[in-house]
């Protein structure tokens, strides 16, 4: 008595399946651990991407706001006044001062605009201060500048 064709086909292909679930051969061990491998190697490539851009993420932020904290605002009796004394005198320091008078902050917050100004033009340029002097270097400029940005404290 023989089976039909149909039932001897599905009998085989389920002994086949089953063999090779059941019992894998070397290649296929090998296969799905390189597999399985290759897998996890990626996940750590990516693992690690991830983490060196939320650290770089994470040390600009901290970085800029340590900056904003750690920058000293410039006010008249620490950083202008000195620079007054030092490059504005006699002229602008009553007694002997004849020009408008900076040595006060009222006096240099009232003219800060037309200071600025005027120790940003060249030697030879009329209205160049200091008068009779070089013209003042580009930092003790931006003392003036960077008071009037912080909003012209006086202490």
């Amino acid at each position: 008595m023989s089976l039909p064709q149909h039932l001897t086909t599905d009998f085989r292909l389920q002994t086949t399946d089953y063999r090779l679930h059941t019992f894998p051969t070397i290649d296929q061990k090998f296969l799905s651990s390189s597999i399985n491998y290759q897998l996890t190697d990626r996940m750590k490539k990516i693992i690690v991407v991830l983490m060196l851009s939320s650290a770089a993420f994470l040390q600009y932020c901290s970085t800029a706001k340590k900056a904003q904290k750690s920058t000293p605002k410039i006010n008249y009796e620490a950083h202008v006044q000195p620079v007054i004394a030092n490059h504005c005198s006699p002229c602008h320091i009553p007694p002997k001062g004849n020009k408008e008078a900076l040595h006060t902050y009222e006096g240099a917050k009232k003219n800060i605009d037309e200071s600025i100004r005027r120790i940003n033009l060249n030697p030879g340029d009329k209205g160049f201060m200091p008068f009779k002097h070089p013209k003042l270097s580009d930092s003790t400029i931006q003392v003036f500048v960077q008071w009037k940005n912080d909003g012209l404290l006086e202490r």
